[in-house]
């Protein structure tokens, strides 16, 4: 109907199949494809289960589920987030089955393209209030816990080289925080479904103990884990410890009596490692790549 309004105030007669060819086509998926699209996703390590791949669509896994059984309607709303949320998906291949599930890209980025943005190391660019007064903007990672995140579009937050010694995590009387002084800072997208906090980091890897799944260079958005957590959690983490050592691995048991956690690497010529939790000075889970190479 806008577009009738604005050819009628031209002057010029027309109905909206003469202008059809203006606005882009819906087309539905094959919902088979999709599966083989989140099989694909996850073997690239860009999400961990379907449960993850919905919450960073920020819809319910159930609803994913449902999708793929015909249960609920295709939407063009979804479809749009869908391949926003992941530039990586080849949309032909979705739709017609042409080509490879995902786009052959030689680097992978979710870094903001705009990485000298101008904002300061101790401040917001906006301020965010939790009552949605001021424009969202970029925010830094420090201020994370004092704004509504769903009103925030970018963070400001420190890239940790995995290989640093770790007297940058600070503890005062069980209250942890950053020391981040020494460390660049990177513009990042918010993705939905990741609960990030002043104490979430990037960590850039170093060597070769992670291989064939977490490579030299590539950056890992990681959250922050309660200490109560420390000896339940099974996943890849980044592991600070009180002796300096700043590790890449996966957490893959515990012994509570003893007071431990198996440590293990994915490349086969590194061993295990039994660490004391009392050791420990602090613990992240790998969210998603900031950077990654192609697979």
């Amino acid at each position: 109907m806008l577009l009738q309004n604005y050819y009628h105030s031209q002057g010029t007669q027309t109905n909206l199949e003469d202008i059809s060819y203006i606005m882009p086509e819906f087309k539905k998926i094959d919902l088979k494809r999709l599966d083989v699209v989140i099989k694909s996703l996850k073997d690239r390590l860009l999400i961990r289960s379907q449960a993850h791949f919905a919450a960073l669509l920020g819809v319910k896994d159930q609803y994913i589920t449902d999708l793929k059984k015909g249960k609920t309607p295709q939407k063009e709303e979804f479809l749009t987030n869908l391949y926003d949320t992941f530039p990586q998906i080849n949309r032909d291949f979705l739709e017609t089955g042409a080509g490879d599930p995902l786009n052959p890209i030689d680097i992978m980025t979710f870094t903001h393209p705009d990485n000298d943005h101008s904002v300061n190391d101790n401040q917001t660019e906006y301020i965010v209030s939790k009552n949605g007064d001021k424009e969202s903007g970029v925010v830094y990672y420090k201020e994370l816990d004092l704004v509504d995140l769903d009103k925030v579009k970018r963070i400001k937050i420190p890239v940790v080289e995995i290989e640093v010694a770790a007297s940058f995590v600070q503890n005062v009387n069980g209250q942890y925080s950053i020391n981040d002084v020494a460390f660049n800072k990177e513009t990042i997208e918010r993705i939905p479904g990741i609960k990030y906090t002043s104490l979430t980091l990037v960590f850039q890897i170093r060597g070769d103990s992670m291989y064939p799944n977490y490579r030299e260079r590539e950056k890992i958005l990681c959250t922050w884990i309660d200490t109560d957590w420390w000896d339940i959690v099974r996943d890849v983490c980044v592991v600070s410890l009180k002796n300096g050592s700043l590790i890449l691995k996966r957490v893959v048991a515990s012994d509570r009596e003893k007071g431990t956690i198996v440590l293990k690497s994915d490349n086969e010529l590194y061993g295990d490692m039994t660490v004391n939790i009392d050791e420990i000075q602090g613990m992240w889970r790998m969210e998603y790549f900031v950077l990654a190479f192609k697979r």
